[in-house]
This record gives structure tokens, C-alpha cells and sequence, in this order.
């Protein structure tokens, strides 16, 4: 009886451990939270365009 408990009770264990992994909820949005301010524009005449600025720059926002 000891043995058939013992195997009953590591078939639970077992069984819990696969349905709990398995259930386990993956993130779906990694890495979009941390660091937003870098998607902010660098100036009000870059932004206001779009973000377009590449070929108009010739001050210090050209490093940017």
C-alpha cells in the first residue's frame, strides 16, 4: 500500500509540474517598456517634419 501511494503521489507531482510549465504564460511584448524616452525626437523641427531631418541638418543635432 506504501508503494502504490508513494507512485499515486509522484504521478500527481509529475503531472503538476508538466501542466503548470505548459501553462505558463510567455510574454509577448519583450523589450517594449524599458527605455521609451529614446524614441523621442531631439528637436521641435525634427519632430514637427516627421522625423525627417536627415538630409536639413547643419547644427549640433547632426550627432543626434
Amino acid at each position: 500500500m506504501q508503494k502504490v501511494a508513494s507512485i499515486i503521489f509522484a504521478l500527481v507531482l509529475v503531472l503538476t509540474m508538466v501542466l503548470f510549465f505548459l501553462g505558463a504564460e510567455k510574454p509577448t511584448r519583450v523589450g517594449t517598456a524599458a527605455a521609451d524616452f529614446l524614441t523621442i525626437g531631439f528637436g521641435a523641427s525634427e519632430t514637427a517634419m516627421g522625423d525627417a531631418y536627415v538630409s536639413a541638418v547643419n547644427d549640433i543635432s547632426a550627432i543626434y
